[in-house]
């Protein structure tokens, strides 16, 4: 029951954490396929950090969580999953959309809850989007979630990638940089910039 309750004011206050300001700028639209961005954050002298995305972009206007306890510093144990998969529960009927990966059971086990119900996602995966979404972006990242759906629907979810087109074809994010990555997408109040001449297809 301890950890049930830890967790949940770990969830609690992280929703109510005042949020600084993450600017995404698109570098490239996505279209059918991926696209770039690059985010700043306010207040901070961190140089910008450089994403590729792939899927439904209007979700980052959403209201939006992480789940502390689905980091691979905390869920190592059983009982942290379950208390991860209740608070999962939790989020999508405030509702909203979380903000996970695959590079922890714990993690899946978010997505998962937020795929058998229907809502949306937005997970950042460690290597390239084609080696986790397949040649053509249609593929679900982590085999138990076939269960619930046949392919990944980029209509729905969102994809985004740390590793870009520059990177090396075997690069993978440290699971380190995805907690981290994962908990800034979630907490920072998100504002948009476009280049000149390029406009988002969600626009």
């Amino acid at each position: 029951m301890s950890s049930f309750n830890d967790g949940r004011q770990r969830i609690i206050f992280e929703l109510r954490e005042k949020r600084s300001q993450m600017s995404f700028e698109i570098l490239q639209p996505a279209g059918e396929g991926i696209g770039t961005l690059e985010a700043r954050f306010t207040e901070s002298d961190r140089a910008p950090m450089r994403l590729s995305y792939c899927g439904n972009f209007r979700l980052l206007e959403s209201s939006r969580a992480a789940i502390p306890l689905a980091s691979s510093r905390n869920s190592a144990s059983a009982t942290n999953t379950d208390v991860v998969k209740m608070l999962a529960d939790q989020l999508v009927f405030v509702p909203m959309v979380i903000v996970c990966g695959i590079h922890t059971l714990a993690q899946v086990e978010s997505a998962l809850v937020a795929l058998r119900w229907g809502c949306p996602r937005i997970m950042l995966l460690p290597g390239h989007l084609h080696l986790h979404l397949g040649s053509h972006l249609d593929e679900e990242p982590e085999q138990s979630f076939l269960q619930w759906r046949s392919h990944w629907d980029g209509s729905t979810d969102l994809a985004l990638s740390l590793q870009t087109e520059d990177s090396a074809p075997d690069g993978s994010t440290s699971n380190w940089m995805l907690d981290r990555t994962i908990r800034e997408i979630a907490t920072h109040q998100i504002i948009f910039k476009t280049r000149v001449g390029i406009v988002p297809e969600f626009l």
